[in-house]
């Protein structure tokens, strides 16, 4: 737990620098610097949807997730 936060997912940037990490409750991605651990940035998704997936891009820097089978990047 991290701020009280359950999370359903996370997963690395390509670079291995930051974290994506998103909670169960909501659908919001939170960026974190890993070797700080500080928040970076909230990125809100859908009102009202839960979050499935997420994943980095291997190279680029572009997050996508998964809610009820919308896609957001």
């Amino acid at each position: 737990l991290v701020n009280r936060t359950q999370w359903k997912k996370c997963c690395f940037s390509g670079d291995g620098e930051y974290i994506v990490a998103g909670s169960s409750r909501q659908h919001a991605l939170n960026i974190f610097d890993k070797s700080s651990g500080s928040l970076v940035k909230i990125l809100q998704g859908l009102k009202g949807e839960m979050l499935l997936d997420v994943a980095w891009h291997p190279v680029r820097p572009i997050v996508a997730s998964v809610s009820s089978g919308v896609v957001s990047i």
